[in-house]
């Protein structure tokens, strides 16, 4: 027996843990004794346990006797559906272009005939459809019928079929909200920008009305309903908007379910014609500083339920850019990316009439591109090689600062962790 590769040994003023990224595993290790052999094994692979000790860490897969394999082949067929491009909203950070195209009621019947081909010549025995925009809901009758013919499908062939919704939450009213329960909706996305005064700044109609009442008020109607699915609030935060991030989370927190996840991104500039933004883009430094100051935060009012599961299989990955995994546009495109609109390799392959996929191998290999050294990083797993392909898209020379992923992770891991204790 020998350590994993992928254990990671991290320490500070109050914690030591040993965290195994593969199999998603973390020991806090408290008795100096334990420690001292804890990291023996981890500088040296000096291995010298007790029974018990030796057979904790050989079931936490910290020891192992074999090769390990970060691939696995998922059994789930992943799509991301473009509905529309088009949106009753205006957001001042927006990177879409806003155009009048929508998936027909014919695109519908080919993304039907696709599935049927990717379910029977792959044997996939789920297929998750992530409902994307624009703003989906403006779809919401088309949707209904595709989902309705989805699980028609589902019952044929014996399969699983789940849907999740990303949305601005301004349709979604209890009985939008229902109506797609009833047809497999697992997850659903909305976003709040802050407190009344902040959203509307930055989340408005595009008739430049405010936005604010109306989807708290549908919050607070899905809340209180018996019948819910797994709910994420989202917020997009600048340096200018982190004390109104604060305000929210304890907003959100006192008003509505309690199990309700939580999440958080820095405001990025994902296109260079996106104008109107006129606030200050984050670096990575400066967003990894309020990531931290938010989970202490969040933490500090007992919401235990962020979207924290850091050390999971994939958490960094892209999910497109997995072989089981789609981005469809509303012109049937297969796109790498769901936010790298205004480039031209984007655009890797595209569905054809019959429901096949026709593929840009050229192309397509361009965004397979990762640092040779991967292969000795212990995050290696939650990345699986896919961590944003785009940095190399953007910059051939591109490669991961390891040290500082992992002091990253570190960091995030134990501001999780401490607060708990």
């Amino acid at each position: 027996m020998e350590q994993s590769k992928f254990n990671l040994l991290i320490e500070n003023e109050k914690n030591v843990l040993l965290i195994n990224t593969l199999h998603q595993t973390m020991l806090k290790i408290v008795d100096s004794k334990i420690k001292e052999k804890i990291e023996n094994m981890y500088n040296d692979n000096v291995i010298d346990f007790s029974p018990n000790e030796y057979s904790l860490l050989t079931k936490g897969g910290f020891l192992v006797d074999s090769h390990e394999d970060i691939f696995y082949e998922s059994n789930c067929l992943y799509i991301t559906l473009f509905v529309t491009n088009q949106c009753n909203f205006r957001c001042v950070y927006c990177y879409e272009d806003f155009n009048s195209r929508r998936l027909s009621l014919d695109d519908y019947e080919t993304i039907l005939r696709f599935i049927k081909n990717e379910v029977t010549t792959h044997n996939f025995t789920s297929v998750f459809i992530n409902l994307f925009g624009g703003e989906q809901l403006l779809e919401i009758n088309n949707i209904l019928l595709f989902l309705d013919k989805l699980q028609n499908f589902s019952l044929k062939y014996s399969i699983v079929v789940k849907c999740g919704l990303t949305t601005n939450g301004f349709l979604l009213t209890p009985h939008n909200y229902l109506s797609l329960v009833k047809r497999g909706l697992e997850v659903t996305q909305i976003t709040l920008d802050g407190l009344k005064n902040k959203h509307d700044q930055f989340r408005i109609l595009k008739n430049g009305n405010p936005t604010w009442q109306t989807i708290i008020n549908n919050l607070s109607e899905i809340s209180r309903l018996d019948n819910q699915t797994q709910i994420i609030i989202r917020t997009n935060f600048d340096a200018n908007s982190i004390n109104e991030v604060k305000d929210l989370f304890k907003f959100c927190h006192s008003r509505f379910n309690k199990k309700w996840i939580y999440h958080f991104e820095a405001i990025k500039e994902f296109s260079s014609q996106n104008t109107t933004y006129k606030g200050c883009y984050l670096k990575s430094a400066e967003e990894q500083k309020y990531k931290v100051e938010l989970i202490k935060f969040c933490k500090k009012i007992n919401l235990n339920t962020l979207m924290d599961n850091i050390i999971s299989r994939g958490f960094y990955a892209c999910q497109h850019c997995k072989s089981n995994g789609f981005c469809i546009n509303t012109e049937l495109e297969i796109l790498a990316c769901t936010t790298a609109l205004d480039i031209p390799e984007n655009t890797i392959g595209y569905i054809n009439k019959v429901g096949n996929k026709i593929m840009n191998e050229d192309i397509q290999s361009k965004w397979e591109t990762h640092d040779p050294s991967c292969s000795n990083c212990k995050l290696r797993p939650l990345c699986e090689d896919k961590k944003c392909p785009l940095l190399y898209i953007n910059n051939p020379n591109y490669r991961c600062n390891r040290k500082k992923m992992i002091d990253d992770f570190s960091e995030i891991v134990f501001a999780l962790f401490d607060s708990e204790n």
